[in-house]
């Protein structure tokens, strides 16, 4: 509701509406997921709004195939060098705002 009446294009409502189930998205499915995982790696890394479930996110959740599947690259790193990575740069821009 809240991206309708702030008039956002459609695939970023469908985004909001549908990241906790990406394989639903029809506008933008690649978008959605990768929403999905960026939402995956902030609860990870403790910055989300505190919805985890216990136990490892990414043990229950597709995303990071998903996102695999639409770019090589990080199907070719794999899943640990990529929030690896994700990772350094969270601190990095973390820091440079200041803000957490």
């Amino acid at each position: 509701m809240l991206g309708k009446r702030w008039r956002l294009p459609p695939e970023f409502v469908e985004d909001m509406k549908l990241h906790h189930t990406p394989t639903e998205a029809s506008l933008n499915p690649e978008l959605t997921t990768v929403v999905r995982f960026a939402d995956l790696l902030a609860e990870h890394w403790m910055s989300g709004i505190g919805e985890n479930p216990p136990g490892n996110l990414f043990d229950i959740d597709e995303s990071f195939g998903l996102v695999s599947q639409h770019e090589p690259r990080i199907k070719a790193m794999g899943f640990e060098e990529v929030v690896n990575q994700l990772a350094e740069k969270f601190v990095e821009q973390k820091s440079l705002v200041g803000v957490f």
